[in-house]
């Protein structure tokens, strides 16, 4: 008798074959491409050969398996594997949060009823296990108004809405680098080795002392050190740009650089939405992308392993002959599948090919033009490049990348090829391209095909092999990841 499991695992391998030979004639008539139905035409005269001698191939086995006489019996269940996990129960997240808060007078116009107190009181009465809060706030000077510390208690509570008190928008001026410093060291110093790092920044202007050129000094401190210090400690800044006033771009900046997210709100009742997002993100664990360690053998350790041939027993050989049996029909049904993924690349790579000569012959119709000085930058988020800025500015026509010297960008790691990918601009457009590199290029995790130019918005996640970068372009609308706050009164915008 044969098992019921090869006999039932033989006859839909059989009906599986007879159905992708369908499937292959219906793909082929139903494409419209004439040249590809003459460059498929051979291709699938040959997949078809090569399938019929597979399906034979397996009617061969199948007709051992058949008339096998020995019932051999379905293999014990083997038990569960340990996963590891014992233990591992649900740990409460860690957060400490600090809110970093505009106390200049301009507030008073565009705060007139202190929404913000109220926001950051109906975050305190939701905090969650776990969660620590501080508050600063900035004018001219940054101001300690709560330490970091629990709210465990009424008392901790009424002791911090009574802070709350001290936000009274009577600041002369809008020192904002003097709050993140401020805001950092508090969370270097009293922060929780292994708790998430948040500063909430809310802002309703721009970098303003009273001195021009010390405001410019400002802005390039804030941007460049003080969000590479971020950075290295693992703290996230979340802006929020209140009213047009606000410097979006200097807080896009910022918030691209330490991995947190930038909002933009037109009216002070849209506050208590943004930060009800906020609340969203920060609650939940990072997700965080799996590195792939690539562990190299030399050649000369690796040792020759020799086994002793022996006769085997006519039990043994019963044993065998039935595992041959078995291995076969596996191997032909693998080797069928084979035949069928190859024809599908061969689909795929058509179209691929007649999509990437569309984009080139659309790209290349212009040459490469010179951009605007400061118009596009990559955010190097992991100091692969250099370990003094985050900012490598896109200031040529054509910007190499790659392992060589002799390119624009160096990116010296042995996972990056010799010339990577390059960064074209063209007719007003950022093009992201992959030179064969040896292990890709991603575009917001999509790789990106060899020699197919794909254009770039401010925001995207370029990942040259396992190394990420962000694109931005300052002066451009942001894209992407941004969650803007419609209101049915104030202004808004569409995303594109």
């Amino acid at each position: 008798m044969v098992s019921m499991k090869q006999s039932v695992l033989a006859r839909k391998i059989l009906d599986i074959s007879r159905a992708l030979n369908i499937i292959f004639l219906a793909l082929f008539y139903l494409n419209e491409d004439e040249n590809m139905k003459y460059a498929g035409r051979v291709t699938l005269i040959k997949v078809g050969i090569l399938s019929y001698l597979v399906m034979g191939l397996l009617m061969v086995c199948c007709w051992g398996v058949f008339a096998q006489e020995v019932n051999v019996p379905d293999s014990p269940s083997e038990p569960a594997l340990a996963t590891g996990m014992e233990g591992d129960t649900d740990k409460t997240l860690m957060v400490d949060v600090l809110f970093l808060l505009d106390n200049s007078g301009s507030m008073i116009s565009n705060d007139p009823k202190f929404i913000t107190r109220e926001v950051v009181t109906n975050f305190l009465m939701n905090l969650k296990e776990g969660f620590r809060v501080g508050m600063i706030t900035f004018d001219q000077d940054a101001t300690l108004i709560e330490a970091l510390s629990s709210i465990d208690t009424v008392a901790d509570a009424e002791r911090f809405m009574a802070s709350l008190a001290k936000i009274d928008y009577k600041g002369q001026f809008t020192n904002t680098p003097s709050g993140v410093e401020r805001a950092i060291y508090e969370l270097k110093s009293n922060g929780r080795e292994n708790a998430e790092k948040i500063i909430i920044l809310l802002t309703d202007g721009i970098v303003d002392t009273g001195n021009k050129e010390k405001d410019v000094a400002g802005e390039a401190w804030l941007r460049d050190q003080l969000a590479m210090d971020c950075k290295k400690a693992g703290i996230r800044v979340f802006g929020i740009a209140f009213t047009e006033m606000a410097d979006f771009r200097l807080i896009q900046t910022i918030a691209l650089k330490t991995e947190g997210e930038y909002f933009r709100t037109f009216k002070s009742e849209d506050i208590p939405a943004v930060f009800d997002k906020i609340d969203q993100i920060i609650s939940k664990p990072r997700e965080k992308a799996p590195r792939v360690h690539v562990v190299e053998v030399e050649a000369d350790q690796i040792k020759p392993i020799y086994v002793r041939r022996s006769v085997p027993s006519q039990p043994q050989a019963e044993t065998q002959k039935r595992t041959f049996n078995s291995v076969s029909l596996f191997l032909s049904g693998l080797i069928f599948i084979v035949i069928v993924f190859v024809f599908f690349v061969y689909l795929k790579k058509n179209r691929e090919i007649s999509a990437q000569k569309a984009t080139q012959k659309e790209v290349g119709a212009l040459p490469p033009q010179e951009p605007p000085k400061g118009h596009a930058e990559l955010i190097d988020t992991e100091n692969v490049v250099t370990e003094t800025d985050l900012s490598i500015p896109i200031d040529s026509k054509v910007v190499k990348i790659g392992r060589d010297e002799s390119n624009d960008i160096v990116i010296p790691k042995d996972s990056i090829s010799s010339l990577h990918a390059t960064i074209e601009y063209r007719n007003g457009y950022f093009y992201l391209e992959d030179h064969r590199s040896t292990n890709g290029t991603r575009l917001n995790n999509i790789k990106v095909k060899e020699n197919t130019p794909m254009r770039l918005k401010s925001g995207d996640k370029i990942q040259f092999a396992i190394f990420e970068f962000r694109f931005l372009m300052p002066e451009m609308a942001p894209y992407g990841e941004t969650v803007m706050i419609q209101s049915s009164t104030g202004p808004h915008l569409k995303p594109e």
